[in-house]
């Protein structure tokens, strides 16, 4: 067993594909297949169901890629200490993040990485959680915090501390004491996001399994108008204690927990490409940067209503 033979396994398995591996690396289809196929014989085991419409990792492939991935980012990592000479994270890092995320974490990430990572310069990219995951796919980002996606080979995910979500209305007298169930808003006129987004195809479902459909009175993707709807009393919203902290401490906006609805975010970045200690370095600081303030909210929170917020329930799972 050899790197390559590793590196190519590992590329075969995110795209699907040999002739897409060896179109992304710039070799022959043949001598991806050989090299595979090697692998395969010195490990006895079927690493790939092939078919005319791609490659499928078997149960033992699956396997193999956690281990492969590890491989080849410590030797990344040994390379890059041997050549530097410094453990100190250096470089520029592109951080992929919606609108919404933005306004929350932003501020809070560059203060972070400033004051404990002075040689690291980050850079953003705002779109949507489909734009977000084609940035991964395409090395657009080095990273990018999503609402929790459904597994994929092509990258690796780190899972965050789920949110609690809110109903929003406006003024503090709409505050309801302790939690809601979500079937109090059926016919309530509400402001979300449009799909696609994957906290929006969580709300639906869980709208649907309580047997109604919500009422949609506007689709906006920024996180500002929305609010600003609200405050109007043009509609009212489903979103996390996080995004309107500020407006329900000067009593502009009432929050209300809802039973069982959380929003779960992620880090997410591509499996078969190095990471970097400085991309690494940031991912620890906007994970500490999103705990720090999913933590703050739920105290908060709970103050403002009074204990409403329940004990964490098993994370949604959102594709």
């Amino acid at each position: 067993m050899d790197l390559r033979q590793l590196r190519y396994f590992v590329e075969v398995a995110e795209v699907h594909g040999f002739n897409e591996a060896a179109a992304r690396l710039h070799v022959s289809q043949s001598s991806i297949s050989r090299r595979v196929r090697d692998l395969e014989l010195e490990l006895k085991v079927q690493l790939f169901e092939r078919d005319p419409g791609g490659a499928r990792l078997t149960a033992a492939g699956r396997t193999l890629l956690d281990r492969a991935t590890i491989i080849l980012r410590q030797v990344a990592l040994a390379r890059l200490d041997a050549l530097t000479g410094s453990q100190e994270p250096t470089g520029v890092v592109s951080v992929g993040i919606s609108p919404a995320c933005a306004q929350l974490f932003i501020s809070a990430l560059m203060k972070r990485v400033a004051a404990t990572l002075p040689k690291i310069q980050l850079r953003f990219l705002e779109g949507t959680q489909c734009a977000l995951l084609q940035a991964i796919e395409t090395n657009k980002v080095d990273l990018a915090l999503v609402v929790s996606p459904g597994a994929r080979d092509s990258y690796m995910v780190r899972r965050l501390p789920p949110e609690a979500l809110h109903y929003i209305s406006s003024g503090p007298e709409a505050a309801q004491h302790g939690e809601i169930e979500i079937s109090r808003l059926s016919g309530v006129p509400l402001v979300l996001f449009p799909r696609p987004s994957g906290n929006r195809d969580y709300l639906d479902r869980a709208a649907a399994l309580a047997d109604f459909d919500l009422k949609i009175a506007y689709e906006i993707n920024d996180l500002s108008v929305q609010k600003q709807l609200i405050r109007d009393n043009c509609a009212h919203g489903i979103l996390p204690f996080s995004a309107v902290r500020e407006e329900v401490a000067r009593g502009a906006l009432s929050a209300t927990p809802i039973r069982g609805l959380f929003i779960s975010r992620a880090i997410i970045w591509r499996r078969s490409r190095e990471l970097l200690p400085c991309v690494g370095a940031v991912a620890n600081c906007l994970e500490s940067t999103v705990y720090d303030a999913v933590a703050t909210d739920v105290n908060r929170a709970r103050e403002t209503n009074e204990g409403a917020i329940a004990a964490r329930l098993p994370e949604p799972t959102v594709s």
